[in-house]
């Protein structure tokens, strides 16, 4: 019988394979997301009806306090959208003899308005609010969401506002307002 020549390169391109199966493999069972559903329907099945009683006075006193909370957010960013406007207002008076630059700024405050508005509507119920502000260097975009801001969230944020001006992914920053 002849031996079998085994060829160097096909056992470090198994090893590699094999390797990156692993690291595959060991990132999809330690990744947060499903160590997070495996927790939330761990503390599920634990509980029981004491538990469910004082838990649901937590979350009453939960509630007020997030409403409290809620109202701040929207009080934020009520003052941010006037803070917005006075500037803009402040810019286009000292701006009234250069009309292309008056015009510039016209233009950046209804795309700030759309953006808000699309956002807003693209969102699901857990978006508090919003505000938008385009600059020369990009367009910022503060959000409050009840929950986590999620990544399907960032996405769907930076999808709109390249759409509706000519700021690629870098020049769109998405800052989130905790609650």
């Amino acid at each position: 019988m002849k031996p079998i020549k085994i060829n160097k390169r096909y056992i470090v391109l198994a090893s590699i394979i094999v390797s990156l199966g692993a690291a595959v493999g060991i990132n999809y069972w330690l990744s947060p997301e499903r160590a997070l559903k495996n927790n939330i329907n761990i503390m599920q099945n634990e509980e029981s009806d004491e538990n469910s009683v004082l838990a649901s006075s937590t979350n009453i006193e939960n509630k007020n306090k997030n409403n409290q909370d809620i109202e701040k957010i929207k009080l934020f960013f009520e003052n941010e959208r006037e803070q917005k406007e006075k500037y803009k207002k402040q810019i286009s008076e000292i701006a009234s003899d250069d009309k292309e630059y008056r015009e510039k700024i016209i233009q950046e405050i209804r795309q700030e308005s759309k953006i808000e508005t699309l956002i807003k509507s693209k969102m699901d119920d857990n978006l508090i609010d919003c505000v938008a502000k385009i600059g020369k260097d990009g367009c910022n975009i503060i959000v409050s969401f009840k929950t986590d801001l999620t990544k399907e969230n960032v996405y769907k944020i930076k999808d709109i506002v390249k759409n509706e001006t000519k700021f690629n992914n870098e020049e769109i920053k998405i800052i989130e307002k905790k609650i």
